[in-house]
């Protein structure tokens, strides 16, 4: 299990938290952008949460 305040950077901590069905925000800075939610899927540009499309490069991506 992955633990809240995991900060999601590389694509076997994705799929892991999207098999675990692990809740997730996304955030700028301290900003939530947003959800929480559960990843549906995710690629090296985006990860879609909730069905919603995420620009990878400009968020981070935290368990909460």
């Amino acid at each position: 299990m992955i633990s809240p305040g995991t900060i999601l950077t590389e694509d076997l901590e994705f799929e892991k938290a999207r098999n675990e069905g692990c809740i997730i925000e996304a955030r700028q800075g301290n900003l939530r952008v947003y959800g929480p939610g559960k990843i549906t899927a995710y690629g090296s540009h985006q990860v879609t949460v909730n069905g919603r499309p995420i620009m990878r490069s400009v968020n981070q991506f935290i368990v909460v």
